[in-house]
């Protein structure tokens, strides 16, 4: 168990969460002026309270989050005690992430776990089948797929899903046309970009299904 942050900790942070929440987000000013008061106001870390975050949620921002309603739905205290929880009963754990998540199955599953084989050689998901893209583009067209922004730039770029689901296709298109057929294997080596999303969905189009692995 992680164990609790010291005072001194405590205050650090709820320093460093007043300077950002005082940041305009119209004028940000300079990174080198924030890391310097990042700096300022972690200096003195103890090791034992671990690095120093550069990000902390609201409390709101917890409580509304996909954690936040899990530990709730638990009746958890914290995030220690799910961490706990989640190690102690893997299958549970699984069951509620992809209940959250909405994964979407063509064929459901068995189990979550199949332990039959022992614990060496587990099985997720046993008799089951899906379509990545299914779960992907379930979603209105008009929510953003992807946010994408460019060193030196603060401009930032939304794909819809739509907009990705589009792009995909058209791939799809391209590599049926080139005589490619469902269970052909297909390597990618792409950065993580919008076209690369493309892709990496436009392979799945093809294919129907997918079926889970040992791992």
């Amino acid at each position: 168990m992680t164990p609790p942050l010291s005072p001194a900790a405590r205050r650090q942070e709820q320093d460093w969460i007043a300077f950002t929440s005082a940041i305009d987000p119209a004028a940000p000013g300079a990174f080198e002026d924030h890391l310097a008061a990042f700096r300022k106001i972690y200096a003195g870390r103890a090791a034992a309270d671990g690095p120093p975050p550069a990000w902390l949620p609201s409390p709101e921002g917890v409580s509304s989050s996909n954690l936040g309603r899990l530990m709730k739905r638990l009746g958890v205290s914290g995030y220690a005690e799910l961490h706990a929880w989640s190690a102690r009963e893997r299958p549970a754990f699984w069951g509620e992430a992809i209940r959250t998540i909405g994964v979407r199955f063509a064929h459901r599953p068995s189990a979550i776990l199949d332990l039959s084989r022992g614990v060496k050689d587990p099985c997720w998901l046993p008799g089951a089948s899906m379509s990545c893209v299914a779960s992907c583009f379930k979603a209105p067209g008009v929510q953003p797929a992807i946010v994408s922004g460019s060193e030196g730039t603060r401009e930032m770029e939304v794909l819809s899903r739509e907009g990705l689901s589009g792009m995909a296709e058209s791939v799809a298109r391209g590599l049926r046309a080139k005589g490619f057929r469902p269970g052909d294997p297909i390597a990618l080596y792409m950065p993580m970009t919008r076209s690369g999303s493309s892709w990496r969905d436009a392979r799945r189009c093809r294919s129907p299904t997918a079926s889970p692995r040992r791992s």
